[in-house]
C-alpha cells in the first residue's frame, strides 16, 4: 500500500539532508517557511520564524537539540518548539515529518483548508477539507485565519 502524501511538502532525500544539516522549504498550502534539521539521524521540523522579532532561525547555530536565533540569541528546542531563553518567550511551531516514497515530507498542520480549490478567500468555502490532526471545531472566519504566534 502506498502512503498518501497529498497535502505534504517534499523536503528531499536522506542523502540530501545528512546529520548536522538543515533545509528550509515552504509549505505547499500556507507558504509558511519550515526548517527541517537532521540531528544525529533524527528529523525535526519547526517554524523558521523567531517569535521574538520574526527573523529567520535557519542558519543559526545548533547546540544539541537547540537552535539559536542568529539575530538576538533566543534559543528554541527543535524537539518541542519551546522557547528556552530570552528575548523569546513564545514557542515556535513544531511540524510533523514523515518518510515516504523515498523522500522526506513535512507540512504546516496548524490550519484548515477549505474548498476543492483551497479557496480560503473571497466568499463562502465550498466543501471543507481538513488536514488530519487539526481538530477544527468550527467553520467560521476564525478557522480560516491561521495564527502563527509571532509577535510582529
Amino acid at each position: 500500500m502506498s502512503e498518501d502524501v497529498s497535502g505534504w511538502t517534499y523536503v528531499g532525500t536522506r542523502a540530501e539532508l545528512l546529520p548536522g544539516e538543515f533545509k528550509v522549504v515552504y509549505d505547499e498550502v500556507t507558504q509558511e517557511p519550515i526548517a527541517i534539521y537532521n540531528i544525529d539521524g533524527e528529523l525535526y521540523a519547526v517554524q523558521d520564524l523567531c517569535t521574538h522579532d520574526g527573523g529567520d532561525l535557519a542558519g543559526g547555530d545548533v547546540h544539541g537539540f537547540e537552535v539559536e536565533c542568529p539575530r538576538h540569541g533566543a534559543r528554541f528546542d527543535l524537539r518541542t518548539g519551546a522557547a528556552l531563553c530570552p528575548p523569546a518567550y513564545e514557542p515556535i511551531a513544531k511540524f510533523p515529518v514523515r518518510e515516504a516514497h523515498g523522500g522526506i515530507w513535512t507540512r504546516d498542520d496548524r490550519v484548515c483548508v477549505f474548498g476543492s480549490d483551497g479557496g480560503v478567500g473571497g466568499g463562502a468555502p465550498s466543501q471543507p477539507q481538513h488536514r488530519a490532526g487539526m481538530g477544527c471545531a468550527t467553520l467560521g472566519f476564525a478557522a480560516l485565519t491561521p495564527t502563527y504566534g509571532a509577535k510582529r
